[in-house]
């Protein structure tokens, strides 16, 4: 399973619960746990990130802002499976 938005293949497109603009992606909240947890396994640092389900349920964590009233939280977005995207077996070139 791989994130898309990660992966650049689509943006985090939530509102803010307070004032309903669109959040800002920060980037993985996983990166954020401490200076090793970038180079971990991401299913392995998933298991001790204190999200419930997040690796069970293949949803990426994303830390987010709104950049009108700077509301601060996570956006749990879904992940695809990797061979929806391998282009090369699915088709002939």
């Amino acid at each position: 399973m791989l994130c898309p938005v990660c992966n650049g293949l689509t943006e985090v497109s939530v509102q803010c619960p307070t004032c309903k603009s669109p959040l800002k992606d920060q980037g993985k909240e996983l990166d954020r746990l401490d200076d090793y947890s970038a180079y971990e396994e991401v299913d392995t640092v998933k298991l001790a990130d204190g999200i419930p389900d997040d690796e069970q349920n293949h949803r990426c964590p994303h830390a987010t802002i709104c950049p009108e009233c700077n509301w601060e939280g996570i956006v749990l977005v879904e992940e695809w499976p990797e061979q929806a995207l391998n282009y090369d077996d699915q088709h002939d070139m």
